[in-house]
């Protein structure tokens, strides 16, 4: 019993074995996952629907949970390391991303490289003119944004609106480096630092999970605010899989997996946009039938009573 008086806190060897296991374990997973990724792009395989290649995703699928389960890990580890930032979060309710490298890194890991073609979809359905003034909310690493820049031309304008810090440098960094003027600024959603119909078109891709549903909503009705008459309010982000490709999507695995996603209530969201007179265009699922789309436009003229 001579070791128990030595003072030495012996009880953390257990955990830190643990982390150091988990951690190989993750890693180990994080490359025959990306063996697999790079294999099955490279021979163009349309696994969505190949039957035989159905075990072959599913193996890849777990490979990649287990990845965005390390990613959420470690996130949590930054995210309760500081304290002042943790109590800011816990104060708005909402999930903050501080780790704009990493973001990167997954988009592209769990698009199979299509990432450039999924922001195109999305970019394709705001039908976005030459000199247009852009919105887009949780702009993140600022990569649609600075497409948004580059189709609405040096006689538009852009403006992107994040909290997190180290996300908004390093979209200005990425504006910067593709000549590319942006305007990136720190804000929440639910409360836009922008007058009445500033912009002609509001998005928000694949935010609206990292918040309660009472800041959701919320976040809606500010881009409503915020849009011109005849302006078009672009929602993306996560639904329940319907279909097979639903459920084996490496984008619906990552959110729906994730214990800080709130899934989007749309039946609520299209009641709440059409009250505030947006014509819905329409909904339609993008990527794998768990992404979906919603589209409205905003009447050109006022409604009368």
């Amino acid at each position: 019993m001579h070791h128990l008086s030595s003072g030495k806190p012996c009880y953390h060897d257990e955990p830190t074995k643990q982390r150091r296991f988990h951690r190989a374990a993750a890693l180990g997973l994080v490359a025959v996952g990306v063996g697999i990724s790079i294999h099955l792009f490279a021979i163009h395989v349309s696994y969505w629907w190949l039957p035989l290649t159905v075990v072959l995703v599913l193996a890849h699928a777990t490979i990649i949970s287990g990845l965005v389960w390390l990613a959420t890990r470690r996130r949590r580890s930054r995210h309760d390391a500081s304290d002042s930032r943790a109590e800011h979060e816990q104060h708005n309710h909402s999930h903050v991303l501080h780790n704009p490298r990493a973001y990167d890194w997954l988009a592209r890991v769990i698009t199979l490289g299509g990432e450039r073609r999924f922001r195109r979809r999305i970019l394709d359905l705001a039908e976005l003119q030459s000199g247009g003034a852009v919105l887009d909310v949780g702009c993140g690493t600022g990569t649609l944004l600075i497409e948004d820049a580059k189709r609405v031309g040096p006689a538009g304008s852009t403006h992107g609106v994040d909290r997190s810090p180290e996300m908004l440098a390093h979209a200005r960094r990425k504006a910067a480096a593709q000549g590319v003027t942006a305007n990136f600024k720190e804000g929440s959603a639910d409360r836009l630092a922008f007058p009445d119909a500033s912009f002609d078109i509001a998005f928000c891709t694949l935010m609206l999970h990292h918040l309660p549903a009472p800041m959701q909503m919320a976040t809606i009705a500010e881009m409503r605010r915020v849009l011109r008459p005849g302006g078009r309010i672009v929602i993306v982000d996560v639904q329940r899989p319907r279909k097979l490709s639903g459920l084996v999507s490496h984008i619906g695995l990552v959110h729906l997996f994730r214990s800080r996603a709130t899934l989007p209530d749309w039946q609520k969201i299209e009641e709440l946009v059409t009250q505030q007179g947006v014509y819905l265009v329409g909904r339609r699922a993008i990527w794998g039938e768990t992404v979906c789309a919603l589209v409205g436009r905003i009447a050109s003229r006022p409604i009368s009573n």
